[in-house]
């Protein structure tokens, strides 16, 4: 399988940047733990965080898997690309 570079944006949603750094903080753990990609940047743009990792599966299974874990701490609107 090829290796490809996933970015992943989430949009601001907390009362202060705390809880939007806590997504973030979960949602590498989870990429981590789960062995779907290896974080190879993460960081805080004027459009919400960004996480870039390095994946070996297919981008449409990494983005279910996101998108379900996302979905569940009632998180949507993300962009991946």
């Amino acid at each position: 399988m090829k290796t490809q570079i996933i970015s992943i944006i989430i949009p601001f949603f907390g009362k202060d940047i705390s809880e939007d750094f806590e997504m973030r903080y979960k949602l590498v753990d989870f990429i981590e733990d789960n062995d779907l990609g290896e974080i190879v940047e993460e960081g805080t743009g004027e459009d919400g965080m960004h996480i870039i990792a390095q994946v070996t599966t297919e981008k449409k299974f990494f983005e279910n898997k996101i998108r379900s874990f996302l979905s569940f701490m009632k998180i949507e609107n993300i962009k991946v690309s």
